[in-house]
């Protein structure tokens, strides 16, 4: 007699529960809530690079300037020409004055990321500053990066840092901002660290 083959048991298949749907949806939650502000960092910190390479070569761009006019600084603040018409031929990239993290080129009438410093350049006066008036040009402040509501080529230290800090954009990396020094070197700062314990958008004396 042959032995009796007893059929397999049928597997029932098993679906989520709703609770088990809602844990999982949950879990992805927390997980989207921790790395989205991680990739929002590491975006902004990528946009922070450009901004300091557009900011290097316009430091750059002001040293070859310096070579050509016996080491003074180009006449700016309400004139026919701003910055970027002064320095053109020092560079070739045309966009080179836009921040990637600017989007508010072109509206009313915000034309710039970057603005030089009116105590650094001298603006409003007929007489081209030279730069050994700046007996600490690598801790001088040549350009800023500039507010959205800011219309002019340049910005106001001797107006006050109170007035600077609405016309300059002072956390727009994280936290941080990039700075072009009178020497050409940039650097990323926070406001405050750009005024203490040294106020650098000021020139400062031999004897300080």
């Amino acid at each position: 007699m042959l032995p009796t083959i007893k059929a397999p048991k049928k597997i029932e298949s098993k679906g989520f529960t709703l609770i088990e749907l809602l844990v999982v949806i949950a879990i992805l939650a927390i997980l989207a809530s921790i790395l989205f502000p991680v990739f929002a960092k590491a975006r902004e910190t990528a946009r922070q690079t450009q901004c300091a390479s557009n900011m290097r070569q316009v430091g750059v761009a002001f040293r070859l300037y310096f070579d050509d006019w016996d080491e003074t600084f180009p006449l700016l603040g309400h004139q026919e020409w701003n910055w970027t018409e002064v320095l053109s031929k020092y560079y070739s990239n045309e966009r080179i004055h836009i921040c990637p993290s600017d989007d508010n080129i072109g509206v009313e009438d915000h034309r710039f990321s970057y603005v030089p410093s009116c105590e650094a350049v001298g603006c409003d006066t007929s007489v081209p500053m030279s730069i050994t008036d700046v007996p600490f040009p690598s801790a001088t402040i040549l350009m800023a990066e500039a507010a959205d509501s800011l219309k002019d080529d340049h910005y106001h230290p001797g107006y006050g840092l109170a007035y600077v800090e609405k016309e300059v954009t002072p956390h727009c990396h994280n936290g941080k901002s990039n700075w072009t020094f009178v020497d050409g070197h940039v650097k990323a700062l926070s406001f405050n660290q750009t005024w203490d314990p040294v106020n650098m958008h000021m020139i400062q004396k031999e004897d300080r």
